[in-house]
């Protein structure tokens, strides 16, 4: 916990993602969507739980777009739950998706979620009143999406909903 509190030190905007470092999570797509974050605020930076195949090729992503100082690979985590309170925003871009388990911890955690359109989620997040739902692949509306998030009244009426939908339906 450590090297993430050191890595977060003096960030302003905190976006995390959970999951398999594999293509079907599309955390390719959340890198891509981290320019535009940044342009808007330059102490945006995002932390990627996880570990898996696509591991060497994210990190060549990460290089390419000269992104090492906003994104750590932190590597996969036995219990995110003591996690959730350092950050600013979920965002789960996937592909392909059932009921992510993360996705109901950020709920129950009160941090405003940021999912694709895909497999359960948006049921999950009650069509968007639980959350922000986005088409999968597409970096400008994942941005738009996690601005639109980080606004303090629009986040907290969706992650009140959130919290009370995981509490009373999962």
């Amino acid at each position: 916990e450590e090297r993430l509190i050191t890595f977060l030190h003096n960030k302003t905007t905190r976006l995390m993602a959970v999951g398999r470092l594999a293509v079907e999570k599309s955390f390719a797509t959340l890198i891509d969507a981290l320019p535009k974050l940044i342009e808007n605020d330059p102490n945006t930076v995002l932390v990627i739980f996880g570990a898996g195949s696509e591991e060497c090729r994210l990190r060549a992503k990460i290089r390419q777009l000269d992104l090492d100082e906003h994104v750590l690979l932190f590597g996969f985590v036995e219990s995110l739950l003591s996690y959730f309170s350092h950050f600013d925003v979920f965002v789960m871009p996937s592909i392909t998706e059932g009921t992510p388990i993360a996705l109901l911890e950020a709920m129950q955690a009160r941090v405003p979620c940021v999912v694709t359109n895909v497999g359960g989620m948006p049921h999950m997040l009650a069509y968007g009143r639980g959350g922000w739902i986005v088409p999968p692949k597409e970096p400008d509306a994942l941005q738009a999406a996690i601005t639109t998030s980080l606004i303090h009244s629009q986040n907290q009426i969706k992650t009140s909903f959130a919290y009370d939908r995981v509490m009373n339906e999962y």
